[in-house]
């Protein structure tokens, strides 16, 4: 892929959540996993890729000194430009970032990867698949074909079968156009849209992702059982 003039690649990592699930008294982000913190393993691939050109992380107030001398001092990431401080939600920290690069005169055209942090299996193949598709059509969204039935309920009752063979279960990375993500949000904000994914607010800009496949192992951490299947992946790299 040959970059336009004006056009760079730059990843967004979001770092937050608590480690009570993990019996910690450190947010999830520092809990070492194997030989480093959880913030490491997505850093690093973000950090190695040729496909990316630098990374934004954002934390929370309280963790932006802790998190920015581990990218920095701790591991000498050279890509993370910026340590910057998150909202409430998880929507209002990708705004934040999103505010941050506009402000340091981000071109409309540069492509704006956005990664969970607690999603550490992240690959340089996943990475090249995003840019490369988000290039080409505008937006990019990592998915899996959903493998269980899906119904609708409400109030604890079964309501209507999804279509399984037409849904998907979204991941991270997801990756758009800066100016498409930027009205995305934009847009969200001013009618009270609240969403988890960032792909799923490109129709209020009349826009739409199209999908990159994405793998049962781009787990994401919330729970010790996840931890546990990360480690023994470690070991098995081992």
């Amino acid at each position: 892929m040959v970059k336009s003039f004006g056009m760079e690649r730059i990843a967004i990592i979001l770092f937050g959540g608590e480690g009570k699930r993990f019996s910690s008294t450190l947010p999830k982000q520092f809990v070492k996993m194997g030989d480093h913190p959880l913030c490491y393993y997505a850093s690093k691939v973000l950090e190695d890729s040729p496909y990316i050109d630098k990374i934004i992380a954002v934390s929370e107030f309280s963790s932006i000194t802790k998190l920015s001398n581990i990218l920095y001092l701790d591991y000498h990431f050279k890509k993370v430009k910026g340590v910057i401080p998150g909202g409430s939600t998880r929507q209002e920290s990708v705004e934040k970032a999103l505010d941050y690069l506009k402000a340091n005169d981000t071109s409309p055209e540069s492509l704006i990867l956005i990664q969970d942090g607690d999603r550490p299996n992240i690959t340089q193949q996943l990475i090249e698949h995003n840019i490369e598709t988000a290039s080409t059509f505008g937006a990019a969204v990592t998915a899996i074909p959903a493998s269980d039935s899906l119904l609708y309920a409400e109030q604890d009752e079964a309501g209507s079968y999804l279509q399984r063979d037409k849904v998907y279960c979204a991941q991270t990375p997801q990756t758009f156009r800066f100016d498409w993500i930027y009205k995305a949000h934009k847009a969200a904000k001013t009618r009270g849209k609240v969403a988890t994914d960032d792909a799923s607010l490109l129709p209020l800009v009349n826009k739409t992702a199209h999908i990159v496949a994405g793998s049962s192992n781009n787990i994401k951490i919330t729970s010790p059982i996840d931890m546990d299947i990360f480690l023994k992946g470690l070991e098995h790299v081992a």
